[in-house]
């Protein structure tokens, strides 16, 4: 019985050391908005634009449960030019010399609610836009999607059924 059960330790151990590495200590590299002047539309990476509030539940959620995941972090740092608004507390904002309070700037982007995501291709062209709380597997599903272009070719529940979209959310990897 004691071999057995050394055995089936081993084996989990073996499994887990052969699978992808994991990442730790990175952390999410949030730009001010008014960085977004100096490359957008021509941006080397796609841009990645989250609109949260202070005080919103959501948000904290978010940056607790997800934006806080070293995977999620490394994966956002290396695949997007991730900038981050809080629609109170970074008001007003400047966009093409314009200058714009919390409720134009809410306008000019149909923000309904937060927390919100904006994805824009390095040409400025919006790829998509989403607001609501995601768990974490969900978007880490969203990032693979926009990342490697299914939003182009594949509707959303035809890349959930695919191989790429069957993240790991408890090794922390992509």
């Amino acid at each position: 019985m004691k071999s057995l059960m050394l055995s089936c330790v081993l084996a989990a151990l073996l499994l887990t050391a052969c699978g992808p590495e994991k990442i730790e200590n990175v952390t999410l590299q949030w730009h001010p908005f008014s960085d977004v002047s100096r490359f957008f539309p021509r941006a080397v990476r796609p841009l990645f634009l989250y609109i949260s509030e202070k005080g919103c539940d959501h948000c904290d959620a978010m940056d607790s449960l997800v934006f806080s995941r070293p995977e999620v972090a490394d994966f956002v740092n290396k695949n997007f030019y991730a900038v981050r608004v809080d629609i109170v507390t970074d008001m007003p904002i400047t966009l093409q010399d314009s200058v714009l309070t919390g409720s134009q700037f809410r306008t000019l982007l149909k923000i309904e609610g937060t927390p919100a995501y904006y994805f824009f291709e390095t040409d400025g062209r919006v790829v998509g836009a989403l607001d609501s709380q995601m768990d974490l597997i969900t978007f880490k599903q969203m990032l693979v999607y926009i990342k490697n272009g299914h939003f182009q070719r594949t509707p959303w529940e035809d890349f959930l059924k695919l191989p790429e979209a069957d993240l790991d959310t408890i090794r922390g990897i992509f």
